[in-house]
């Protein structure tokens, strides 16, 4: 639960890549550790070197696996398009792993620290084309 001394360097050097993400609902562990985690990244290497190997999404709603927006999206296919091809995760989308109403709800995953902001018509707020990734 307390990664704060884990150095990233040997990884960064290897060509590692990290697809990092925590929910707000989590209640097993608090998102602001990894807000934490994140900002000494970021500290440590700079934004410019740090988004060569890592992104970090803050995702609302999302428990410890679970949660009011059960945020499912392909994490591998993105980690190993970046791998493979060198391109980077951009424009991904999480869909609600939840049954009921909510399960075809959609939103944009955002690189922290931008947060999704409803910016659609009313009634689209399903949608994650109605919402824009701002800077909180």
């Amino acid at each position: 639960m307390d990664v704060t001394d884990v150095s990233l360097d040997a990884f960064r050097a290897k060509g590692g890549k990290i697809i990092m993400t925590h929910g707000t609902a989590d209640d097993f562990i608090t998102p602001h550790n990894s807000i934490a985690y994140y900002k000494r990244q970021v500290a440590r290497f700079g934004h410019q070197r740090l988004d060569s190997f890592m992104r970090f999404y803050l995702i609302p709603g999302l428990g410890h696996g679970f949660g009011v927006f059960n945020a499912k999206f392909d994490s591998l296919g993105a980690l190993r398009n970046w791998v493979e091809n060198g391109r980077a995760p951009e424009g991904l989308t999480a869909v609600d792993g939840n049954q009921g109403p909510t399960a075809s709800r959609t939103r944009p995953l955002c690189d922290w620290p931008k947060w999704p902001t409803f910016t659609g018509a009313p009634g689209s707020e399903n949608a994650a084309a109605s919402f824009t990734c701002v800077e909180r």
